[in-house]
């Protein structure tokens, strides 16, 4: 149970990453 639920935290914080770096590439 840990281990998917790390996991799904991990997900969402690299999707979160990814979509920022993206908008700071449009914004720059």
């Amino acid at each position: 149970m840990a281990q998917t639920f790390d996991r799904k935290i991990l997900r969402a914080l690299q999707d979160n990453g990814v979509r920022e770096i993206r908008a700071y590439e449009v914004v720059s």
